[in-house]
């Protein structure tokens, strides 16, 4: 006659561990026998991977390899004015986003820093931030030389503007003379 022991599963400890790893409840507080699965989280190259709690009270399987997705770089503005190093940025990197040359930043402006993450509402990784302000600033290169035999309309062009010279009174325009800003 006697008892039967009473036996208690053992417990084992998180399977893995990680930023790119999204451990289900069910993975924390296992005993012998149980299983979890563990995936990479949202914004990783999906993955599964199944552990089991052993009965040395270890929990065996093999991690999941999280490859972070690249952000498509469409979400930063493509305009005149702006610059940007935002292509090939992955999930937690971060680009800037600034003003190109003969343009400066509105005063107390600055370039602003974009973040590539996970976009919950679409599903899909997206790089968000704010687009800096810009301004074309005058021409300062390539002017046209001042003539009494010209006109023009080219006074105070900023980049990317354009403006032309034709002949004064008194002189036959042969070729108009239409120049671009690009300092």
């Amino acid at each position: 006659a006697g008892n039967l022991p009473q036996c208690v599963a053992n417990p084992c400890g998180s399977p893995a561990s990680g930023n790119d790893l999204d451990l289900s409840a069910e993975c924390y507080n296992l005993t012998t026998g149980e299983t979890c699965d563990v995936k990479c989280k949202e914004g990783y190259a999906a993955n599964l991977s199944t552990f089991t709690c052993t009965a040395s009270g270890f929990t065996e399987g093999v991690r999941p390899v999280c490859q972070p997705l690249l952000c498509p770089s469409d979400a930063v503005p493509r305009r005149s004015g702006l610059v940007d190093t935002c292509n090939d940025v992955s999930v937690g990197g971060s680009c800037i986003v600034s003003c190109a040359d003969g343009f400066m930043l509105l005063a107390g402006g600055s370039s602003k820093r974009w973040t590539c993450g996970w976009d919950a509402d679409a599903g899909e990784v997206r790089l968000a931030g704010e687009t800096p302000t810009c301004e074309a600033l005058p021409c300062t290169a390539g002017l046209i030389m001042e003539s009494d035999q010209s006109i023009h309309n080219c006074t105070g062009v900023k980049t990317g503007e354009s403006c032309q010279q034709t002949c004064s009174e008194g002189y036959k325009t042969v070729d108009l003379g239409l120049y671009t800003c690009f300092d």
